[in-house]
């Protein structure tokens, strides 16, 4: 501050100086604002560095701390997290066994790959199907219920499988598990998203899937060397979606109350406390054009 005014005498004594004034000159305006945002510096620094500041956000950080959500907290998350890891291996083995089984279901239904390719085809349809209306969805449906009919339209879709009928019918249930994959996919990863250790938990997640989708082209290719029909594989899989909605809609009895600190729909929320959000405009760094990096 002192260096400051110093400056400013001196700019005050400079020759040819003499007649002009203080709101035309530019040196001595640009010391008065340099004099200015100082003080106001002063200022806020020692109102921060009052007792009561501090207590107020020690608190603060206190109660984020306290609301992360943990394999604990709520207490059901130990439960949720099994079952999550339980329906994600499920998926992993239904998605795991059909480039195993794909011969035997042409020549089973005597067609080429082509057409076998149409059970892929419609499942990333019923993929794209959910998610225009996931949203939608998400207004009409209990969340306790999103986290759980992932497995009733998986179900449906090993159903119509199981029995061996017309190809048609193959086709239309992998459409329906696509829905049930996209649903349970997006439900669940969101989930384990807002744990404190998403990381870990989304890596158990996503290690869940490959080893359902390692070990059932083993079991499949065992079991139709031993005479069993390709589509009986996936009556394993029946009993596992039964078993998987059961445990889904118990373990996530009660996720309305206990989850809804967390359970806010992030996109809205943005755009609630922003509403001109949608007005900002990034400038894109022309091709070509150096970066520098201070």
């Amino acid at each position: 501050m002192k260096k400051v005014k110093s400056i400013k005498q001196a700019l005050n004594h400079r020759p040819g100086h003499k007649g002009v004034s203080k709101q035309n000159d530019p040196y001595i305006t640009s010391i008065d604002n340099l004099l200015h945002s100082e003080e106001a510096s002063k200022t806020l620094k020692g109102t921060n560095n009052q007792p009561h500041s501090e207590n107020i956000l020690t608190t603060s950080e206190e109660e984020e701390n306290h609301q992360k959500m943990s394999i604990s907290n709520p207490p059901k998350n130990k439960w949720r997290v099994i079952a999550v890891l339980l329906w994600v291996t499920s998926w992993g083995m239904s998605d795991g066994a059909p480039g195993a089984l794909l011969p035997h279901m042409e020549s089973y239904y005597d067609i080429n790959y082509i057409k076998v390719s149409l059970i892929w085809i419609f499942n990333a349809i019923g993929y794209f199907a959910y998610a225009a209306f996931a949203h939608d969805l998400k207004q009409i449906i209990s969340p306790r219920a999103m986290y759980s009919v992932c497995s009733l339209l998986q179900l449906v879709m090993f159903s119509f499988i199981v029995p061996g009928s017309k190809f048609a019918l193959v086709v239309a249930g992998f459409f329906f598990g696509g829905i049930g994959n996209a649903m349970g996919d997006s439900q669940q990863n969101l989930f384990l998203s807002r744990f404190d250790k998403s990381s870990l938990y989304l890596g158990y997640f996503h290690g869940g899937f490959g080893i359902g989708a390692t070990v059932s082209p083993l079991i499949a290719t065992a079991m139709v060397n031993a005479g069993c029909r390709w589509s009986f594989f996936f009556f394993i899989l029946v009993g596992f979606s039964i078993f998987n909605f059961l445990n889904l809609w118990f373990s996530f009895e009660g996720c309305e109350t206990d989850l809804k600190p967390w359970e806010k729909d992030d996109f809205d929320e943005t755009f609630k406390e922003d509403p001109d959000i949608s007005q900002i405009s990034i400038p894109l760094n022309p091709l070509g054009q150096k970066v520098l990096f201070n």
